[in-house]
């Protein structure tokens, strides 16, 4: 199996006169923008990760829409992918 290459990202260097970053949120701050990833600083650490697939959210969707009755005969609500609460539908 033929390992694949990265294709090359931003390039990252210090600015004359602005110190290093000393935290993880510092060196969040300081990120370029770096397409197709998704960087957040979670419990402290910095966390990077791919950008979800619009075919993902897709499924993802219609797999809620799917449980959304067993949520109303329960009483559930559901969390968004930013853990945002979703709602009842009935409130």
């Amino acid at each position: 199996m033929d390992a694949v290459e990265a294709p090359p990202g931003p390039a990252l260097a210090p600015v004359p006169g602005r110190p290093l970053p000393r935290t993880p949120r510092e060196l969040y701050d300081a990120l370029p923008p770096l397409p197709g990833l998704q960087t957040e600083v979670i419990d402290g650490r910095l966390v990077t990760r791919l950008r979800d697939a619009p075919e993902y959210a897709s499924a993802a969707m219609q797999l809620f829409e799917a449980l959304l009755p067993l949520m109303d005969d329960r009483g559930l609500a559901g969390v968004d992918g930013k853990r945002r609460r979703v709602p009842r539908r009935d409130q």
